[in-house]
């Protein structure tokens, strides 16, 4: 059976598992486990090898719509980002949460498939739940949007990054820490000698921002800074939101000897803003930043800023997605990032006058 399996050629209508078997001299159950990965069976690494030599062989690849038509898994998962158009997250951040996502599932052999939508179009449950998927992650959603809710009450696995509000939900949930971001970019202004330090508050409804500022005011506290209500500013996250902030809060009697943006594209606005003031930073105005996009290396000055691990994020949501769809183990529900304060040109202790 060997000597014709290899003399063959390309097997008529191409190999079956089988063949692999008869090849490496195993059996059919044991071939599945391999090419599968399913990790729990326990296979000696030589039959894994001759298996894995085998498939390559004859070129033998599962076929993976009749594997899903009998196992009920497509061994695909979903990414969603409701607000892609307009957020500008879906630059860097989602790039860098893609791609630790991405990493996760092919090292178990799963794929990605990502969802589009129209800025304008709110897509159904069904959309996700008719089987091409195993699960979904979405990306950034606000507080208000209600189908990761849906999603998550329905019973459909269901994990969550950047977002608050499925506490009472089956959904699992990844953020960053972003009070403890914001109190690190405190506590740095502060240990420069900063005491009037204004806040440019990202969007209202959108949870990242709203840790932020949640972080400002617990910095404000601690360190018994004399600040006044006019120093928090509403603001958004584009740069020409950071900019018309920027000088709300310049134009401000005292002025502030620092500002926080509420992420780093807004913090260009930020140094725009004290440009056409004629303001020099950080001489005259300190500046941080939040995110570490790679642009924050290439502005004048470089941007001190604090680092989210988006990668690393991305890879923790979609390695406990994994968990959560498989038998072997029910994960942590919700995980949460530290960041790190990135200190560059921008900072510096105020001038004494």
């Amino acid at each position: 059976m060997v000597k014709r399996i290899i003399n063959s050629g390309i097997l008529e209508n191409g190999p079956k598992m089988r063949d692999v078997a008869d090849l490496a001299g195993v059996s059919q159950a044991t071939v599945s486990y391999v090419l599968n990965a399913k990790s729990s069976t326990r296979i000696s690494p030589e039959t894994r090898r001759r298996v894995l030599d085998a498939a390559d062989t004859l070129s033998y690849r599962p076929n993976a719509i009749a594997r899903a038509m009998v196992s009920g898994k497509s061994k695909i998962i979903g990414t969603y980002q409701p607000h892609e158009g307009k957020s500008v997250l879906a630059g860097f951040w989602t790039n860098s949460v893609i791609r630790g996502i991405s990493e996760a599932l092919h090292s178990q052999q799963f794929h990605l498939l990502l969802y589009g939508y129209r800025e304008s179009e709110e897509p159904s449950l069904s959309a996700f739940m008719d089987g091409r998927v195993d699960g979904l992650i979405v990306l950034a959603p606000h507080k208000t949007d209600a189908l990761p809710r849906q999603l998550a009450m329905s019973g459909f696995p269901t994990a969550i990054i950047s977002g608050v509000g499925y506490d009472d939900t089956d959904a699992i949930s990844v953020d960053a820490d972003n009070v403890q971001g914001a109190r690190l970019a405190m506590d740095h202004l502060v240990d420069l000698g900063h005491s009037q330090i204004a806040l440019l508050a990202g969007p209202v409804g959108v949870p990242n921002a709203e840790d932020r500022r949640k972080g400002y005011e617990l910095a404000v506290q601690e360190h018994n800074l004399p600040v006044p209500q006019s120093y928090r500013i509403q603001s958004g996250f584009s740069r020409e939101q950071g900019e018309e902030a920027a000088i709300a809060a310049l134009n401000l009697n005292p002025r502030p000897t620092a500002l926080l943006a509420p992420n780093d594209i807004s913090a260009l606005g930020v140094l725009n803003a004290c440009a056409i003031r004629g303001l020099r930073v950080p001489d005259d105005v300190s500046v941080i930043g939040f995110d570490n996009v790679p642009y924050c290396e290439l502005c004048t000055p470089r941007l001190t800023t604090i680092a989210q691990p988006a990668i690393e994020m991305g890879r923790g949501a979609a390695e406990m997605m994994l968990s959560l769809i498989s038998d072997e183990l029910f994960p942590e529900k919700n995980r949460k990032y530290p960041l790190e304060l990135i200190i560059r040109e921008s900072t510096a202790s105020p001038l004494i006058k």
